[in-house]
This record gives C-alpha cells, structure tokens and sequence, in this order.
C-alpha cells in the first residue's frame, strides 16, 4: 500500500474502485490500487518523479480514469495522466498550476476542472479559473478571477445537475479580496456567475460540494469552524447551515443515491455525518476504525459509500452502506443476481457479482438513455 491515500474514485465501466496515493517512499512514484468490494486491493506502483495524486476522475463514456497528480518544485506543479485500465497512465499539460477539482459531465461529454494558477513574477497575483475539456487533453478557460498572492482564494470543488444544466463551484470565502467563494454556471460552464447572496462574510474554506437531484438541491461542506455547512436550490443565494453533529473538519461530501441521503467525512471528530433532507446532520457510523478523512464517493456497483482515510501505510477504507437490509417486500439487486446464478447451477462465488451489477444497471439505464452518472 502506498504512503497515505490521498484520492479516490468509482468507475462505472471498470466496475472498482480506483485509489492512489504517493509510494511507501515518499519521493518518487505514485501507488493505484484497485478493488471490485472496497475490500481486497491490487496494488500498481509507477515510478517516476512525480508523488502526490489530486484528484481521480472517471469518465465512463470515454472509458477513461483522469488522474491529477503531481510533486514538481516548479510550474506546472501538477499534470493530468489519463488510464484506459485504471493502472497505467500517460501524461498531458494539466489547466493549472495547482488544480483542485475535476468533474465529468456525462449528459455533457465534458469535463470541468477549476484550480489556481499562481504568479512568481510582480505584481504576483494568483488567478482561480475553471477550464473545460472534451477529452482530458485539450482545455478552455472559461472563468478567471484575480486575487492576491497567497490569499489562497480559488475554486476547491464543483458540483453539477444534468437535468436543470445548473453547475457550482464553492471555494474559499475571502472577502478582502474580493471572493465571496462560490460561482455558478446556467449554460453547461462555459460562461460563471459569482454568487449575489453568500451565506456569511469572513474567510472561510468551502472544501467541497453535491448535488441531490431527489431533494433539488446543492450542499456545500467548510472545515473552517465547528460543523458548517451551506445549501442552495439556484447555485446562487445560498443559506448558511451550521450544524452539531459533532466535528468541524468536513472535507469531503457525497449524495448517496441508494439511501438517499447526503453522506460526508471528517479528517478530525466524528468519522462521518449524514443527512437525508441537505438541512439536518447527524453523527453516522463506518465499519472499522480509520482516522484522517481524505474522500467519500459513491459506488455504483456496490450501492454504497465508500471512503478512504489516510493516516499511515495500509490505509484504511470504511463503507457507508445504510440500511443493513433492503425494505420489507425487496431485494438489493445483487442478491437477486446471486440468486438467478445459484438457480441455473451456477456457483455465484466463482463470479464477480458487483461488476455484473453494475453490467446490469448500466444495461437498463441505456434503455432509458441515461447514465448511472445521472442517477447521482
């Protein structure tokens, strides 16, 4: 295993969970580990000079695993590597010197990315921006926003709704220099809108932000003080949140589709909080006992939560499955697949389960003309 997991991601049509973070070393190659269950891992070190990954992106419809990944002393400190297998990258120019975020639009065929690109000449002045790519290689700017040199002001996170074309993005709240922290998009991210109503003043961190297309709305988490969090139906007035459930270090969010409910992670407190209406958060529970959240997302194929904490070699990942038994009167999917396999004389141990879930929910969305990216 690598030395601390520093991102995560789920790939529709890899059916795993992808993982990285820098090698047991520290100064040269990056770790992938890949699992089906969140359970048994196959680990991929890649040698090179380059030791932290960002961010994981999968990009479903392409077929590919995005990878931000960098460790350079110098401009540009970060690049994008693309997979096809989720192990094996090739390099390309990345849109910014430090770049925080990166989303896949399926209903778009796009992906959105926001970062910082820093100044070392006079007047020194660093630049939060938002680019878009139909391929991971090539990128437009579309949204720049000037502010002082190490004001840390920038973009950290983007969210977006397929069905209203609405896109966000939350950051750091820095008045003072003129950054209020969050911006929207009503034309797919071409053109960004800072917000006209920001939930409080002050410098505050939002450090990441989901969409719920169940509830009709977008909820932000900050790390800054004690359990904040925002919300907003428009992308552009926003509500401030605070909540009790326990800790302040909220660094990352997701919409768990399966459960409906928000599900989000600490790097300090409380392991978890969780929320079914985006207002009113409570302390939830993880199995195992991992401390320093890095990331949640959700797995499609194993209809749960998933997160990874990274605190030493051997990093733990604890799931967030919900209700440990589907309602009276239903199955989960995946027990009806072991079953039909059994039935037929199959031994549903020797298959991979998940991944033929996955096959299957995939199959009937694309009767539907969705994606299960647009289910989330």
């Amino acid at each position: 295993a690598p030395f601390g997991y520093t991102a995560l991601c789920w790939s529709d049509y890899l059916g795993q969970l992808v993982a990285a973070g820098p090698d047991t070393s520290m100064t040269s190659g990056v770790t992938y580990s890949l699992s089906a269950d969140g359970v048994t891992w196959t680990d991929y070190p890649i040698s090179g000079p380059l030791n932290m990954c960002r961010k994981l992106i999968s990009a479903d419809s392409l077929n590919i695993i995005m990878s931000i990944t960098g460790g350079t002393v110098t401009p540009p400190y970060y690049g994008i590597y693309l997979s096809s297998d989720g192990h094996t990258y090739s390099p390309y120019v990345t849109f910014a010197d430090f770049p925080a975020d990166v989303i896949w639009c399926e209903s778009l065929g796009l992906f959105v990315g926001c970062g910082m690109r820093s100044s070392v000449l006079p007047p020194y002045t660093d630049s939060t921006i938002i680019s878009t790519s139909p391929d991971g290689i090539t990128w437009t700017e579309r949204f720049g926003h000037s502010t002082a040199s190490g004001s840390g002001s920038r973009i950290l996170s983007l969210a977006y709704d397929p069905v209203g074309n609405l896109m966000v993005g939350v950051g750091t709240d820095f008045i003072y220099h003129g950054f209020y922290g969050f911006v929207f998009s009503t034309d797919g991210g071409i053109t960004w809108t800072d917000s006209s109503a920001p939930p409080i003043t002050g410098a505050i961190t939002w450090n990441d932000v989901a969409w719920s297309p169940t509830l009709g709305m977008f909820v932000a988490s900050s790390s800054d003080d004690l359990d904040q969090f925002a919300y907003s139906y428009d992308g552009d007035t926003w509500t401030f949140n605070p909540q009790s459930c326990g800790s302040g270090e909220w660094i990352s969010l997701v919409w768990d589709p399966t459960h409906a409910k928000f599900v989000c992670i600490s790097d300090s407190g409380n392991i978890s909080a969780e929320s079914s209406d985006g207002l009113t958060f409570t302390a939830g529970g993880t199995t195992g006992t991992p401390t320093g959240g890095v990331e949640v997302v959700y797995a499609a194929g194993l209809l749960c939560c998933v997160a990874v904490y990274s605190a030493a070699v051997g990093d733990a990942f604890a799931t967030f499955s919900g209700e440990s038994t589907p309602p009276t009167g239903y199955m989960y999917l995946s027990d009806i697949i072991s079953t039909l396999l059994d039935r037929v004389g199959l031994d549903a141990s020797q298959y991979d389960v998940s991944r033929l879930t996955t096959t299957v929910v995939r199959g009937y969305l694309r009767t539907k003309q969705m994606s299960v990216r647009d289910t989330i």
